[in-house]
């Protein structure tokens, strides 16, 4: 029997493996096991000490398990910049449209392709995919009636930069032209109070939120897993 058989056999209840180890043991050695036994071994164990164990012990293993799972994505999550970038629009009614000449589809399109941006969904995804994720980083705010706050978020520190001017680029472009082509000759201004930053450091999510998240959803299951089980007991 290979040691990993005999340790996953350990896993099983004190008072199962008391009455039945000895002979388990030989069932074991006699099947030669493989790989899917070894995984037949865990999920057996796994749900015996469930079973076995009381709904306290249960919900604190998954709130236990839920968090350290949320904390392991935050270890596994890409790094995230941010660039931002502050307009003020005259006349205060025309700062309302901005939030769609910064979602130009077409523009977003132009900018995914001359950017490269996102080259691994390139690669995998549909053209109109890759431009609805990037427009899921885009977020657009309207202060205080004329100002327009645009914000990008990207994993690269200097393309985020890049892609935020050139979001802003097209749609003074875009305004520009509408103005020009339906004879408006009001004065309004755009004026951009800043410019797009230019990120030092990533953005930070707080561990605790992830943790949180994690321990929530894994306290979630962990309770529906014991109505789950008494379930199973009471139509028995």
């Amino acid at each position: 029997m290979t040691r990993l058989t005999r340790f996953l056999i350990r896993l099983y209840p004190a008072s199962w493996r008391a009455r039945y180890e000895a002979e388990f043991s030989e069932l074991i050695e006699e099947l030669k096991p493989t790989w899917r036994t070894s995984l037949d071994l865990l999920k057996g164990a796994l749900t015996m000490q469930l079973e076995t164990s009381s709904s306290r012990k249960i919900l604190a293993a998954g709130a236990l398990l839920g968090t350290l799972a949320g904390v392991a994505v935050w270890l596994a999550a890409p790094n995230t910049y941010r660039s931002t970038c502050m307009l003020e629009i005259e006349p205060p009614e025309a700062a309302a449209q901005w939030e769609l000449l910064i979602h130009n589809r077409h523009s977003l399109t132009e900018i995914v392709q001359n950017q490269n941006l996102y080259p691994a969904k390139q690669n995998k995804l549909p053209l109109e995919e890759v431009v609805a994720a990037m427009d899921k980083n885009i977020h657009v705010q309207t202060h205080a009636g004329n100002k327009v706050a645009v914000q990008f978020d990207y994993p690269d520190p200097v393309l985020v930069h890049t892609v935020t001017d050139d979001l802003i680029s097209h749609a003074i472009d875009h305004e520009l032209q509408r103005r020009l082509d339906s004879g408006d000759t009001s004065h309004g201004s755009i004026r951009i109070l800043d410019t797009p930053t230019r990120p030092k450091a990533p953005v930070s999510y707080h561990v605790a939120t992830f943790a949180l998240i994690g321990l929530l959803c894994g306290t979630i299951l962990a309770g529906l897993f014991i109505a789950l089980m008494r379930r199973r007991a009471s139509l028995a």
